[in-house]
């Protein structure tokens, strides 16, 4: 097990989530 990164696009909110292990970031994009 390694670094995953698993991107989550909420198309209810137009937000796309990045999730980078323990790492949670979370982007907008208007």
């Amino acid at each position: 097990v390694g670094e995953r990164i698993r991107v989550i696009l909420d198309c209810d909110d137009n937000t796309l989530s990045f999730e980078k292990n323990y790492e949670f970031l979370g982007v907008a994009f208007r």
